[in-house]
């Protein structure tokens, strides 16, 4: 069994979005966006874990990676909406345009096109009735995600 990450969840007023990716890069991505659009997230490789948290406490989403392999999204996607604690929660699938699985299109609340942006990623939240806490609408600025200047690279006082 895997490990339940938590990013932002001390924060009881924020909303928690479920991520279940086996990519690394996915959930740090996913986090992160969660994270700049007021939303705690709990993330996981693990449908088994995903389904604990999710009875322990519902999530106001679920984004699902669409690069599990496809006999294992469809079964994912299956049991999320067979279980009591997440069958009315709405659910995002982020995919490539190739990955077209018809079952899926039926079982999916939301199919978002790889590279996801974060206004899109936001905007199908939003679309979705899917509230955000406290950073909602927060839209970093370059300043806000560029990195500090090096010591070297501070101006002459």
């Amino acid at each position: 069994m895997g490990r339940i990450t938590p990013r932002g969840a001390a924060n009881r007023s924020q909303p928690y979005l479920l991520l279940l990716s086996d990519s690394p890069e996915f959930l740090y991505l996913f986090e992160r966006y969660a994270r700049q659009g007021g939303y705690a997230s709990w993330s996981t490789a693990h449908l088994d874990e995903a389904l604990l948290m999710a009875a322990s406490q519902v999530p106001a989403a679920i984004v699902l990676d669409g690069l599990l392999a496809q006999q294992k999204r469809a079964a994912v996607v299956r049991q999320l909406h067979e279980e009591v604690a997440t069958g009315a929660v709405p659910l995002l699938l982020c995919a490539e345009r190739e990955l077209v699985d018809p079952e899926l299109e039926l079982l999916t609340d939301v199919r978002l096109i790889k590279p996801v942006m974060y206004r899109e990623f936001v905007a199908s939240l939003k679309h979705l009735g899917v509230a955000a806490g406290h950073a909602a609408d927060h839209t970093p600025t370059a300043e806000a995600t560029a990195p500090a200047p090096a010591p070297t690279d501070l101006p002459a006082q």
